[in-house]
């Protein structure tokens, strides 16, 4: 049973280990996710000042900036550096989940080894 205990508490250790290298991750994901979105309005905000120079007409404006190769790209990068932030946000909380189930598992085999 020594030996189970050990294993389990190796695991807890390597899980937290995890679940720090995913809390730095989540941080550096949610400072690009910022960057991106920053980046994105500006990218909008320019072509919508260029189309107005151009005299587009102001109802097809929105539609013309965000379809322009530029700004659709770093709205893809927006995009998708969000559903990266979302994604790493999940995995902590399985790697939670699993720290709790170990934690779990030690207190059960401590309760079975004092009561045996």
């Amino acid at each position: 049973m020594a030996v189970e205990l050990i294993e389990v508490s190796k695991a807890i250790w390597n899980t937290s280990q995890q679940l720090d290298t995913d809390m730095k991750t989540l941080l550096d994901r949610a400072k690009n996710s910022a960057i991106k979105e920053k980046t994105y309005r500006m990218a909008l905000a320019k072509k919508i000042m260029t189309l107005r120079a151009e005299k587009v007409p102001a109802t097809l404006i929105p539609d013309i900036a965000r379809g322009s190769e530029e700004v659709s790209g770093t709205k893809f990068q927006r995009d998708l550096s969000r559903e990266m932030y979302k994604s790493t946000k999940e995995l902590l909380k399985g790697r939670e989940a699993q720290l709790s189930s170990l934690q779990t598992l030690i207190k059960f085999q401590k309760d079975i080894e004092g009561n045996g």
